[in-house]
């Protein structure tokens, strides 16, 4: 009889969330109320205790799966899809645990046994939860090739990508046709997790952690389902890609702007704690960066406010996409308020904050008119609080 011997993971902490604003604190009382979702799929609890066995049999996984109907049809039928690559046809979960592998199965009885378990029954959760399937089968296609290729766990990237966006199934569940109806306008109005946002004070990326905790699943699942709507900073980044990304860095502001470099600021900040660097990369590269503090200004006040101290884009799309991404990095944190700091005249700029529903404060370009040898960028933006 085939058998695997398995380990117990060394334990770590998974992500914490967001720091809960009481508006926050409400939101999830309410929306995550245990006698209102349901309870964790039965067939996930005794897939991770055979697993965790001390010796975990493929019979004995084959087995459990076969006694849920519709599970082992879902896998079966995955299992047969074209990017499992399975020579012949899979007729059993027998020959499907044996030709994709114990890990593989797994989780993706786990990614399978979640979906499952979230039903809606309105026409509107129907169409939208079919059109939420094929989005995540594709995304999870793409994250098992990409682990292939990096050399990590292919089994852990199939179903987080299967798994990224089930926070949009919680809510469809809990809040019903509203929750539809916006993603429906999310389409045209920069994308649900912006939206959300908006409109709840998270997003789907945060109730799916939250709900995958709630359940005591791995923490790389919560993990990768927490971080997938996250905007790039260079506090993600560690070893050789945090070097290649402040390489890019110098690259760019050097290229907008000769002879000045971002690097000792940008440092610094990581080195305090004071905030960190939204990145925006585009095909050839890094397109722009924006520096922003969300450390109090002073020990008695709360983190209530982003400042941007520094920012370079190459031309107005990266410019906005920067904008976008500090927004998005102030949301994650419940940061409401951002305020852009700048000592330099870019009509053009100041244009479209203003169009996103800033207020320029005139007062914040006192040095640049009065003789104070500021170099204007022949193209691109680069912003500035030339004092920091």
């Amino acid at each position: 009889m085939p058998s695997l011997t398995t380990s117990a993971a060394p334990y770590r902490r998974s992500w914490d969330g967001p720091p809960r604003t009481p508006a926050l604190e409400r939101f999830y009382r309410e929306l995550m109320a245990v006698d209102k979702l349901p309870s964790a799929p039965e067939i996930a609890r005794k897939t991770l205790a055979t697993v965790n066995r001390d010796t975990a049999s493929l019979n004995d996984l084959a087995a459990l799966i076969a006694r849920d109907q519709a599970l082992a049809a879902r896998l079966l039928r995955i299992a047969n899809a074209a990017f499992f690559a399975v020579r012949g046809k899979v007729t059993s979960i027998a020959q499907a645990v044996t030709l994709l592998g114990f890990a593989r199965v797994r989780d993706l009885v786990l990614g399978l046994s979640v979906w499952g378990a979230l039903e809606g029954n309105s026409a509107n959760a129907r169409r939208f939860r079919t059109r939420l399937w094929i989005h995540s089968a594709m995304v999870a296609s793409a994250a098992r090739m990409l682990a292939e290729r990096t050399q990590v766990d292919e089994a852990d990237a199939f179903t987080a990508g299967l798994l990224h966006d089930v926070g949009k199934l919680v809510l469809g569940l809990r809040l019903g046709d509203s929750y539809w109806d916006l993603l429906e306008d999310a389409i045209s109005d920069g994308g649900a997790a912006e939206v959300e946002r908006a409109s709840l004070h998270c997003d789907h990326a945060t109730v799916g952690a939250w709900l995958l905790q709630l359940w005591a699943m791995p923490p790389v699942l919560v993990d990768a389902v927490a971080l997938h709507t996250d905007p790039l900073v260079l506090s993600r980044r560690s070893g050789d890609e945090k070097e290649a990304a402040m390489a890019a860095a110098r690259r760019l502001v050097n290229e907008l702007a000769p002879g000045i470099d971002f690097t000792r600021e940008i440092l610094l900040t990581a080195e305090l704690g004071l905030g960190d660097t939204s990145l925006v990369e585009g095909d050839d590269g890094l397109d722009a960066l924006a520096l922003w503090h969300s450390a109090p200004l002073a020990d008695s006040r709360t983190r209530d406010e982003v400042r941007v101290l520094k920012l370079a884009a190459r031309d107005d799309v990266a410019f906005d996409a920067a904008i976008a991404a500090v927004e998005a990095a102030a949301a994650k944190a419940g940061i409401r308020r951002i305020a852009v700091r700048c000592q330099s005249r870019y009509d053009d700029a100041f244009h479209r904050l203003i169009a996103r529903g800033y207020r320029v404060r005139w007062t914040d370009l006192r040095m640049t008119y009065e003789g104070y040898p500021e170099q204007h960028v022949a193209r691109g933006v680069v912003f500035s609080n030339w004092e920091i």
